[in-house]
């Protein structure tokens, strides 16, 4: 195994370690990293969930499941694979 080690030492008073070691192993197999961790969120702002995203089942507004259509044809454009609500602020008094 070939790799690379970088130390790093002297750390500042208030580390809790003076010592610190990063090996990178270069000939090891890469993982792959699944896309659905990368995604969007969307704050909870004014009309941004009522009436923006959210508009209900029963709106006259073009929806799926209650989710504003144009939202979803327009997310699926951009190959969103996960959408995080909530996010952001509100997620600190969220219950």
């Amino acid at each position: 195994m070939t790799g690379a080690v970088i130390s790093f030492s002297g750390a500042k008073a208030w580390a809790k370690s003076s010592d610190a070691r990063v090996e990178i192993f270069t000939e090891e197999p890469t993982g792959k990293i699944s896309p659905n961790i990368y995604g969007q969120f969307t704050e909870h702002i004014g009309e941004v969930i009522y009436d923006g995203i959210w508009v209900g089942e029963n709106s006259k507004i073009p929806n799926h499941y209650g989710i504003r259509a144009k939202l979803i044809d327009k997310l699926n454009l951009i190959h969103v694979p996960v959408i995080r609500w909530p996010e952001g602020c509100f997620v600190d008094s969220y219950d």
